[in-house]
């Protein structure tokens, strides 16, 4: 039993090493050197986003946030439902990524704004692949195709922060919003649905 007690704890140990391990090995990074070029007025976020999370990913604990993140998406099995889970993960990325950009750690917040767009990406995988397995997904839908908008606005405003070297980055990533937009837009009027405004979702 003694043994037992002492080994369960250094078992657990390795095990959160090895997480954080994993977890580091896969973070992208990057590195800017010149600085801060203002471009216009920043412009508030869209009220539908999340708050600005307390915990950023700079902070040292951010890798146990990103595990839970990566469990609920793993646990949830059904497409529609991990759809509408990897696009809420994909707004509090978003919204982490202005934070970081604003406090003038443009490097985490690279990192962070280029994982909130394949978040968003996959949301929208999963989506398609709830609709071709016979699901109705038309609502859904509509609340991506406003989320991609915001992306797009909120990418905008990050260009007030970016330094000048990152800039080029920020610009080619809001392709992704820009491209799923007309996407959803398509996909949404080819089968005869109107789309609706924020408030009527």
């Amino acid at each position: 039993m003694n043994r037992f007690l002492i080994v369960l704890p250094t078992l657990c140990f390795a095990f959160l090493v090895l997480i954080y391990s994993l977890y580091s090995a896969s973070a992208l990074e990057y590195k800017f050197d010149l600085p801060i070029v203002a471009q216009g007025q920043p412009t508030p976020l869209p009220a539908q986003l999340p708050s600005p999370p307390k915990l950023l990913p700079d902070n040292p604990f951010w890798f146990a946030k990103a595990m839970q993140d990566r469990t609920h998406i793993l646990i949830t099995l059904n497409p529609l439902e991990k759809a509408e889970v990897l696009a809420s993960i994909s707004n509090q990325r978003l919204v982490a990524a202005k934070v970081l950009f604003e406090n003038g750690n443009a490097e985490d917040g690279m990192a962070t704004l280029a994982k909130a767009e394949k978040y968003l990406q996959a949301a929208a995988a999963e989506e398609k692949r709830a609709r071709q397995g016979g699901a109705i997904t038309t609502g859904f839908l509509q609340k991506l195709l406003h989320t991609a908008y915001m992306h797009q606005q909120a990418i905008d405003s990050i260009l007030h922060y970016c330094p000048e070297d990152a800039c080029p980055l920020i610009v080619q990533t809001a392709n992704t919003p820009k491209l799923l937009f007309e996407e959803i837009k398509i996909t949404l009027t080819s089968a005869g649905n109107e789309i609706l405004s924020i408030n009527k979702i």
